[in-house]
């Protein structure tokens, strides 16, 4: 993921700190609360807590971040940007992993999941900032998912689950 991409580690990182220091001060709580938005903490434990992080700050325009914190250590352009990218990236990701965790996910919908998500990243344009993560995160999928597409059962139970649905059943 994230290891092998030095810049969007310190992009992450930095956005943290920002994070962090919202959570710390009153005054820079206050004046989010004033506009109707808040800032989400990572959690170490949850990848997904990094996805959201991301995208609160992403929320906020460039002039409502520098008025928060009083233009101080907000984002720049290009933090911007491979914020942007990284979360067009991680956004099926996000999906898939709630849909995973619901109660009603049935294994019908891993492979067509899987097959989905990896045409996607074969498919998508070219990043400027986050290409070797959309590489990086193609190879993972393929490296752990490969298995599914010579498993009968996994086939089966996407064919199934597609017939069950519209309603052929």
């Amino acid at each position: 993921g994230f290891k092998d991409c030095s810049l969007i580690q310190r992009v992450i990182e930095s956005v943290a700190k920002l994070v962090n220091s919202a959570h710390k001060s009153y005054k820079i709580r206050e004046k989010m609360e004033k506009i109707g938005k808040f800032l989400h903490s990572r959690n170490v434990t949850r990848w997904s807590s990094q996805y959201l992080m991301i995208k609160s700050v992403l929320n906020f325009t460039k002039e409502e971040l520098d008025n928060c914190f009083d233009k101080v250590n907000t984002l720049t352009e290009v933090q911007r940007e491979v914020l942007n990218e990284v979360c067009m990236l991680m956004e099926d990701f996000a999906i898939t992993t709630t849909l995973i965790q619901s109660d009603s996910f049935s294994i019908g919908y891993v492979m067509p999941l899987f097959k989905g998500m990896t045409i996607e990243l074969e498919n998508v344009r070219k990043f400027k900032h986050c290409e070797k993560l959309r590489s990086n995160l193609l190879a993972s999928m393929k490296k752990r998912f490969q298995f599914l597409e010579n498993n009968e059962i996994f086939a089966l139970s996407a064919d199934i689950k597609a017939f069950t649905t519209l309603g052929t059943f």
